[in-house]
């Protein structure tokens, strides 16, 4: 499968993964259906995000997308 976001960009899942703009990749496996896996993704991720505030959510939401693009050199 190729991973690529768009054909014009030649973004990979994986750089947005490196860049924070993703915060998981959901593999297709073969054999499953992209509902069952997104489903069992769901299950496990929206009970963590429910034990938090809107305002919790919001501020983690707004500091994602304020250090996309921060790079710092190795």
């Amino acid at each position: 499968l190729d991973m690529r976001m768009d054909q014009g960009s030649g973004m990979t899942a994986q750089d947005l993964l490196e860049l924070g703009v993703i915060e998981k990749i959901i593999p297709e496996e073969s054999g499953q259906s992209v509902f069952r896996l997104l489903r069992k993704e769901l299950a496990v991720t929206l009970p963590l995000l429910c034990q938090k505030s809107g305002v919790e959510l919001a501020e983690e939401r707004f500091q994602k997308f304020r250090n996309i693009g921060v790079y710092e050199e190795r």
